[in-house]
């Protein structure tokens, strides 16, 4: 989730509990945002080149 701007609400919901995030999900608020954003069809978020993933497991495989 880290770099995601469309999961912002729910990371923040995860730091208090996993039962939060279920709650989030769904709340009348959730729906609402998500159906805006479907309606918009706007482009996902822009994936960031991250290195440091790729070395983690290139190393995990060996």
């Amino acid at each position: 989730m880290d770099f995601n701007p469309w999961v912002t609400p729910i990371a923040d919901q995860l730091q208090v509990g996993i039962s939060h995030v279920m709650d989030y999900i769904r709340s009348e608020t959730y729906k609402y945002v998500y159906s805006r954003h479907v309606a918009a069809r706007g482009p996902p978020p822009p994936k960031l080149n991250d290195k440091t993933q790729k070395i983690s497991r290139q190393r995990q495989k060996s």
